[in-house]
């Protein structure tokens, strides 16, 4: 799938530099799982590279999950991921869901986290998503007001087995 390009009006030479593609394989060797370390306490729960080469070969084979990566320098500093669910309301149109977003903490307030989330949504655009959300730690949600996201329901979780 092609995805549509940002306008690079007003970018600075750094953000020049960020290079946001989707995800692939190699990607485990290139600093995506010290990225993603970054994301919660849990970290990764131990996924190898090896194991993680495998599970974004399977997601980026598929038409439903588009993990995108940003990388400076050829190293990953961040990652988001869009997940694409068909529903049986609204004309059988298309949701959007982004999930495991992270910047990798030396490149924070740079504007990363902003360019990855403004290129999942045009991709749920280009894609016929009607809507995407997400859910996120109350700390962050003035990030996501930034990036044109608003409050909306509530958030719930239960644990049904091991991650």
């Amino acid at each position: 799938m092609a995805s549509p390009a940002l306008s690079t009006k007003n970018l600075s030479d750094f953000d020049r530099s960020i290079e946001l593609r989707p995800a692939e394989p190699a990607d485990a060797d290139r600093g995506l799982l010290d990225v993603l370390e970054q994301l919660s306490p849990s970290g990764t729960g131990g996924v190898t590279a090896d194991r993680a080469r495998t599970v974004i070969a399977e997601m980026v084979a598929g038409e439903t999950q588009f993990p995108w990566t940003a990388l400076h320098a050829g190293r990953v500093v961040g990652t988001a991921m869009l997940i694409v669910e068909r529903k049986l309301i609204h004309g059988g149109s298309r949701a959007g869901r982004i999930e495991d977003v992270v910047v990798d903490r030396r490149y924070r307030r740079r504007g990363i986290g902003r360019m990855l989330i403004e290129r999942l949504c045009l991709i749920a655009a280009e894609i016929g998503c009607y809507k995407v959300v997400l859910c996120c730690d109350l700390h962050n949600v003035g990030f996501y007001e930034q990036c044109g996201f608003r409050e909306h329901d509530a958030g719930m979780r239960i644990d049904v087995g091991p991650p």
